[in-house]
């Protein structure tokens, strides 16, 4: 896999398991002051990652649209199927 690939991957996993956290401190929330921080902390993080995700999620689309381009163009789209798949 491509480097951004993973990071893309790595990051939508890190903002679902931060929302996950958020709806058990939620779910488990017992009035106390700690709990409510701690699901507003979780709740913020996972909407600063989500965002971070939405923008390496919108650079891996243009940079694979991008390069498939510059292979149709060049006449090399048979060489990067096949590099694409020696890759993964």
């Amino acid at each position: 896999m491509k480097p951004i690939t993973i990071a893309t991957l790595v990051s939508w996993g890190l903002t679902l398991g931060l929302v996950v956290l958020a709806v058990v401190l939620r779910a488990i929330d017992s009035g106390e002051n700690g709990m409510n921080f701690g699901y507003a902390f979780a709740l913020m993080g996972a909407m600063a990652m989500g965002l971070i995700a939405l923008v390496i999620t919108v650079a891996n689309i243009i940079s694979r649209a991008i390069t498939k381009r510059l292979a149709i163009k060049h006449g090399l789209a048979d060489h990067l199927s096949e590099a694409s798949t020696r890759m993964e």
